[in-house]
């Protein structure tokens, strides 16, 4: 085995130099793989302009540039191809915000191709979901390499996700596909411990090929805090979209009603949210109109560059973590929270994994439920707006278990132990 090449090809949609959170998880498997005697190759929808990542092709998806690009050629609806036309039913009508449907035989093709120069080699097949076109693009393109053994790795789960609309219809179709990848895939990653359990439940005949494989962090990536640019205010930021139920709304009717009640330790905290805000977020619009009215929240609702959304991450004297939704789903912002070190505060559902790792990271962090009463939060705010904004490093659990490098180990023992199993 050792003296046999091993190479992973990577099917991400989204990747450096990319702005987009989804394309971080693969890059750190594409950066640290290697280090554990795995070349890795990418095929991806993100443009590759100015950059050098050895191995990473760049499938453009001309359909997702068509319908997403604005400008003329958004608007020219009379000239759009089929497969735009496809993709637009698809999303309107059948999977709201799916994205690289179309995208999808263009990238197995790439892999296609890939996977014909590294025949009889070590080679694995490793697909990250969302958006779905990854995975489809996998299960085309293994269809026809019965030697390649397939890792569908899920960033969030599938299934079970939450849609404004066409709710039964999307699950529906979103299930019949999850239930197909369970069925051809050789290994499934969760990225939690609740989505594995909820799965080995749902598919008892796959239970064997389930793994737990959690987001976490580069250690090469500075995210020490920074000097507070105002020590004599309590900013608590959160950067990073607002969708499907993910919203502050708990927090902000707390910090309104506690600015009556205890003016005294509240009216020194503000509020900054950064990113964009989907319709389905369910953000209570007249209480940030209050909020920015009366000048304790301000709302950006753009997508910024990852270095400044970071930068105002480790310059807040606390950050929040938005998951009132989801007991099972952990946002990738909590492990860039962890490390800044100052206090996080959580809008969560009770025993949630983002609980769970906070528990244990070893640095200050309240739970706000989402089912607490009015009296429950505002103590719970207050309590939080109390702790000392003093940065804290995480404890050695955290890193042993979230580290990059410690996953890619993971990940490449887990890669071996499938082609041995072939063997």
């Amino acid at each position: 085995m050792s003296e046999e090449r091993k190479t992973l090809l990577i099917l991400a949609y989204h990747f450096p130099p990319e702005n987009a959170v989804g394309g971080l998880r693969p890059y750190r498997f594409y950066k640290y793989l290697p280090q554990f005697g795995h070349q890795c190759k990418v095929v991806t929808a993100a443009p590759q302009h100015g950059v050098e990542f050895p191995g990473v092709e760049c499938v453009p998806d001309r359909v997702g540039e068509l319908l997403e690009g604005g400008g003329a050629a958004q608007k020219s609806k009379s000239r759009r191809p089929a497969a735009a036309l496809f993709e637009i039913a698809l999303r309107r009508w059948v999977v709201p915000g799916v994205v690289g449907t179309t995208w999808s035989a263009a990238a197995a093709s790439a892999c296609r191709i890939i996977l014909s120069r590294h025949a009889g080699e070590h080679v694995t097949l490793l697909s990250t979901f969302p958006p779905l076109g990854a995975h489809v693009a996998a299960l085309l393109a293994s269809r026809r390499a019965p030697r390649v053994r397939w890792i569908a790795d899920f960033r969030d789960p599938m299934s079970f996700a939450q849609f404004s609309k066409n709710v039964r219809l999307a699950r529906a179709v979103l299930a019949g596909i999850e239930r197909l990848i369970f069925h051809r895939a050789d290994l499934i990653l969760a990225n939690t411990d609740r989505v594995a359990e909820r799965w080995r439940a749902l598919y008892p005949t796959a239970a064997g090929k389930i793994r737990v494989l959690w987001n976490g962090f580069d250690p090469q990536e500075d995210l020490a805090a920074q000097p507070l640019p105002d020590p004599g205010r309590k900013l608590l930021v959160h950067t990073g979209w607002l969708y499907s139920g993910r919203n502050p709304n708990a927090i902000l009717e707390s910090l309104c009603r506690l600015r009556r009640t205890a003016p005294d330790r509240a009216e020194k905290a503000r509020i900054l949210l950064v990113g964009p805000i989907g319709a389905g977020s369910g953000l209570n619009q007249a209480l940030v109109d209050r909020g920015a009215l009366e000048g304790w929240l301000d709302v950006v609702p753009r997508l910024i560059p990852q270095n400044e959304a970071r930068a105002i991450t480790r310059q807040a004297a606390g950050n929040l973590i938005l998951q009132p939704q989801s007991d099972s789903q952990v946002p990738g912002k909590l492990f860039e929270c962890i490390r800044v070190g100052r206090p996080v505060l959580a809008l969560i559902p009770r025993n949630s994994s983002v609980e769970w790792i906070l528990s244990r990271a070893g640095v200050p962090y309240r739970c706000m439920y989402s089912d607490d009463d009015d009296a429950a939060a505002d103590a719970k705010l207050l309590d939080f707006l109390s702790l000392p904004d003093t940065p804290v490093e995480p404890g050695a659990w955290f890193v042993e278990n979230f580290s990059a490098p410690a996953q890619a180990q993971i990940l490449a023992r887990w890669i071996d132990s499938l082609h041995c199993d072939r063997r």
